[in-house]
């Protein structure tokens, strides 16, 4: 294990290795999706897609919006034992919430049981993720971002490998998502061991009758963040909820290609934007203001910038090279590409502000917005879709991310404005 810990420049080698694992897990999907559409059948790509946008949601219950709370606890609040012990309440909350969508899914969605086998298989690998993220918090915390990052781009990496490999010889979809599902387990088991550990520095815990007592406040804390992630995680993948059921899976596999590009624009910025996460939470710790400004004026340009870049380029070679690539013909999607790749640069911005104001304890500020667009989304988006079609579902499902997007700017500039005149407190 010397290759993860052992570094000359702790800082260069985070960047570096974050980007590494950022491109990794933003392509993993298109690159599996591109096998499944030339070597497997279309109901193979209709399962994955869906499988995966399923599986990111109930991650993030399992995450808990956690990681960013714990990444900017400057002054220690919860100690690491507290954060390991929320993680198994909400790794189990995802288990449980998994188990109750699969019913659903098959009793009134028109699941099968390959696809519901799948979307277990294929949660579950996210869910190796979800618990393994507390101790990359805590290394992210003590300035090892780039141990964190070196473990999950091999885990992508080998699990990337390990599915193209196996379904290639197999055409089993079930069996390639089982035994790297498993591969999965037994890798973060090996890599994530030696960074192990439950004590806090500088921080005597005090004792409790029971366990529940002691990591309770901090779920109770983190719940808004919880409901805000998983409702931000509606939100990036509403259109694929809205659609599902209502056209054919080969509909809505060439759908979900013009969605999976647009969208890695998004989750580029959210993975630049993670290193700096602890530096966020001390310029607000210390009521460096000034600053906390600047540095968020210029991470508001990366998201700009990249989303400028994927709308020209999107405009002239998107639907080319994606027709090319996946091997189906999207030449009536060119208006819907354009449309998601604005939605990607709104998210991106999201992102940022989720950072900001998680920093700035205003998670139930950001639970509001994101609950009221779910809830627009989820009762408007179908019959949207039925009445007008597919490009005005678009745009209705980008003027939500606006509106969000604008609610969380004002939120930030009035807490900002706030601090130069008097103390801001927590919620």
């Amino acid at each position: 294990m010397r290759f993860l810990s052992k570094t000359g420049n702790v800082q260069r080698s985070a960047v570096i290795w974050n980007a590494v694992s950022a491109c990794l897990t933003s392509f993993q999907t298109m690159l599996l999706l591109m096998v499944l559409t030339h070597f497997g059948t279309p109901e193979h790509s209709g399962y994955f897609v869906m499988a995966y946008t399923a599986a990111n949601l109930f991650m993030h219950l399992g995450k808990f919006g956690m990681r960013q709370y714990q990444v900017t606890d400057a002054g220690n609040k919860y100690s690491f034992r507290e954060y390991v012990a929320s993680r198994v309440f909400s790794v189990g909350l995802m288990a449980a919430a998994l188990v109750l969508y699969l019913l659903y899914s098959l009793l009134f969605n028109g699941y099968t049981a390959e696809k519901s086998a799948v979307v277990a298989l294929i949660t579950f690998y996210r869910g190796v993720e979800a618990a393994e993220d507390v101790l990359h918090g805590r290394l992210q915390q003590q300035g090892r971002l780039d141990i964190a990052a070196k473990i999950l781009a091999i885990r992508s990496a080998v699990f990337m490998i390990g599915f193209v490999v196996l379904y290639l010889l197999t055409k089993n979809l079930i069996l390639t998502c089982a035994v790297n599902a498993a591969v999965t387990l037994f890798l973060c088991i090996i890599l994530n061991k030696p960074y192990y550990h439950t004590e806090q520095d500088g921080k005597t815990e005090q004792k409790e009758p029971s366990p529940l007592f002691r990591f309770w406040p901090l779920v109770v804390e983190c719940l808004p963040l919880c409901l805000t992630m998983v409702t931000y995680m509606y939100l990036g993948n509403a259109p694929k909820y809205i659609v599902d059921g209502l056209v054919s899976d080969a509909v809505q596999t060439r759908f979900n290609i013009v969605i999976m590009p647009a969208f890695v624009g998004s989750l580029l910025c959210s993975f630049i934007f993670n290193p700096v996460l602890k530096r966020i939470g001390d310029l607000w710790q210390n009521r460096e203001i000034d600053t906390l400004r600047r540095t968020t004026r210029k991470l508001a340009l990366v998201p700009v910038a990249v989303d400028a870049a994927l709308l020209l380029g999107g405009w002239f070679l998107g639907i080319p090279i994606l027709s090319a690539v996946y091997g189906v013909e999207l030449a009536d999607y060119r208006l819907t590409l354009m449309i998601f790749l604005l939605a990607s640069g709104a998210v991106a911005m999201l992102n940022l502000f989720v950072a900001l104001l998680t920093a700035m304890r205003k998670q139930k500020h950001l639970l509001l917005a994101y609950a009221a667009a779910s809830l627009l989304l989820l009762l408007a988006g179908r019959p949207v879709f039925s009445a007008y079609g597919l490009n005005p579902m678009c745009w209705f499902y980008l003027a939500v991310l606006l509106l969000v997007l604008a609610w969380c700017v004002g939120v930030y500039w009035v807490t900002v404005k706030k601090s130069d005149t008097a103390e801001v407190t927590d919620d």
